[in-house]
């Protein structure tokens, strides 16, 4: 029986946790089935990790044909008796584990060694050491291990001579033990390798490349190699586009050394960039921005004493716009539109229009659950946020229910860009357990590695008398890029605190949500008759109150953008954004 796509994953993760003697005896045996019945989980499993190896080895000769039996060797024995002890120290039986797959794996392993025409011993492959995981995958990412092109997963390990790519659509983040990232797009093609010294090496074939180095040893400089040249970085933040015909360099902070395949080489430095090809002269040329020449200020050759010299006034700094924007005067319907014009709007469905009302004047008051979400996902957000490292929220609201927010419900969720209640980019909310109702709370994704996507620990500011049921209130959040996050209400600093980590872990095809987290049924099906509307303890997180603007931002804001913000109230007729 040979194994489908979904059949080969499920394979994988068992054997996985075999390895790793976390196995489940109602898994082990399904694992016994699938070895029983199919050729090809037999081939997978006798070719996949060492402890399969081992496994072979402990048959008996009277397991095996005589001409192919080998006698197990005093190292071989030792090898054996050390993996016991350590087994016996985590207090795991070895017999108990492989109870249900020892029929079929000695079947499995007859059959392996009679096809062999070879007398002499099988050469033991030694396991290659995993050098990346898997810490975000969107869309389509496949790696090649063999004849085999299985579907990437979050939390797959990846090993020296790994090959990966994406499709049109499909995006993954790599992380290494020191941190370093390595974030694929657009048709990608990568294969990692390790040089001396542990060396990260990673040959790029096509697609685009953008990478976060930490500090790397002299010694083991990492290199990113193309078809028409290769970059080497010892710590730095850059991006890497392959075509055709030639490698864009783009370095945002560090250096990098590019060399085109002439042996040509320039050191490109933070802000700026090198293209290297066939024919294509190695410059370095700046992508900043050019700096306008400062204003003449006029001599006051034939002034007096007493005459005032009139300065030119610095130009201000133009005012940070939205990506997204909802102003909430619609008036009826049940679609609030994205006002940014930035890119596609990203406009919000009301999925249960009787549990909102829009007001008089404009806002929308929201007493249950109403299903609002977008009617896409927030990619674009997603996106332009991890290339910029920052992030600001900006809302007036005015909360109707802080005394429904109990302890127990946890934080109540006013905007989420999440996927269900434990996992999201980021949500601002009210409250949180064991903490005052009357604060508001940040969950902000900055997860690296596998430890969660949650956004924990919740960022919560203290009680606030601010925050009272049917008052209109200003609610800012940003974070730089340096890690420095704060709240604000009504233009004070109520929370302040250095939140470290990346944006690994977002996802592009999360959902934008209003007054609720995002759960299952939200994205395709009403809630008519469900209880859970009008629980506050329910999955929902619900959050009771009137929205009057949102506004999210791909750099943070700063006292003085709040401030002018805030004095420009919820309405504001000369803010240009």
């Amino acid at each position: 029986m040979s194994l489908s796509q979904e059949q080969t994953i499920r394979l994988e993760l068992l054997i996985t946790k075999l390895t790793e003697n976390a196995l489940a005896e109602d898994e082990a045996a399904e694992l016994s089935a699938m070895i029983a019945s199919s050729a090809d989980a037999r081939r997978i499993y006798m070719q996949s990790t060492s402890v399969r190896l081992e496994l072979i080895d402990s048959l008996t000769e009277a397991d095996v044909p005589e001409a192919t039996a080998a006698k197990p060797t005093a190292r071989r024995s030792a090898r054996k008796s050390k993996r016991l002890r350590a087994a016996q120290r985590r207090g795991r039986s070895a017999g108990s584990i492989f109870a249900y797959i020892a029929v079929p794996l000695a079947a499995a392993a007859a059959a392996l060694l009679m096809v062999r025409s070879s007398p002499e011993p099988t050469k033991r492959t030694p396991v290659r050491p995993a050098i990346a995981e898997i810490v975000t995958v969107d869309g389509e990412a496949l790696t090649a291990r063999g004849p085999e092109r299985p579907v990437l997963q979050v939390g797959d390990q990846l090993r020296a001579g790994d090959r990966v790519s994406t499709g049109t659509n499909g995006r993954i983040v790599l992380l290494y033990g020191d941190g370093t990232t390595v974030e694929a797009f657009d048709d990608a093609d990568l294969e990692l390798d390790v040089g001396a010294a542990d060396a990260k090496r990673v040959t790029i074939s096509a697609g685009r490349v953008f990478s976060d180095v930490a500090k790397q040893k002299p010694s083991a400089q990492m290199i990113l190699a193309t078809p028409h040249g290769s970059a080497t970085v010892l710590g730095t933040r850059f991006s890497l586009d392959v075509g055709d015909r030639s490698t864009r360099l783009d370095v945002e902070r560090g250096s990098v050394r590019l060399t085109d395949a002439s042996g040509a080489s320039v050191v490109v430095a933070g802000g700026e960039t090198a293209e290297a090809g066939p024919g294509i002269a190695l410059v370095v040329r700046s992508i900043k921005p050019a700096k306008q020449d400062a204003p003449a200020v006029a001599e006051p050759v034939h002034a007096k004493p007493t005459q005032a010299v009139e300065l030119p006034k610095p130009t201000p700094a133009a005012p940070k716009r939205p990506i997204v924007l909802y102003t909430f005067d619609e008036g009826r319907g049940d679609v609030i539109r994205d006002r940014a014009g930035v890119g596609e709007a990203l406009d919000l469905h009301i999925g249960r229009t009787k549990n909102a009302a829009w007001l008089p004047g404009g806002g929308l008051r929201v007493k249950a659950p109403a299903q609002i979400l977008s009617t896409t996902p927030a990619g674009r957000i997603t996106r332009a946020c991890m290339q910029t490292k920052e992030i600001a929220v900006e809302l007036w609201i005015r909360p109707l229910s802080i005394s429904l927010l109990t302890r127990k419900i946890g934080m109540a969720r006013i905007l989420t860009l999440s996927t269900n209640m434990t996992t999201r980019n980021f949500s601002i909310g009210m409250g949180e357990m064991d903490h005052p109702r009357a604060a508001i709370s940040v969950r902000h994704n900055l997860t690296r590695g596998s430890s969660g996507q949650n956004g924990l620990p919740t960022m919560v500011s203290p009680h606030l008398d601010e925050i009272v049921e049917h008052k209109l209130i200003h609610v800012v959040y940003a974070r730089t890029e340096s890690g420095r996050a704060r709240i604000w209400v009504n233009g004070r600093v109520v929370s302040e605190q250095n939140m470290p980590g990346g944006y690994a872990g977002w996802n592009f095809h999360r959902r934008l949500a209003l007054a609720q987290e995002v759960v299952g049924s939200d994205l395709g099906r009403g809630y008519e008759g469900d209880h859970r509307l009008t629980d506050p303890t329910s999955i929902y997180r619900a959050w009771q109150g009137e929205f009057h603007r949102v506004a999210i931002y791909d750099r943070a804001l700063t006292d003085e953008d709040v401030t002018a913000h805030f004095a420009a109230g919820h309405r504001p007729t000369a803010r240009k954004e």
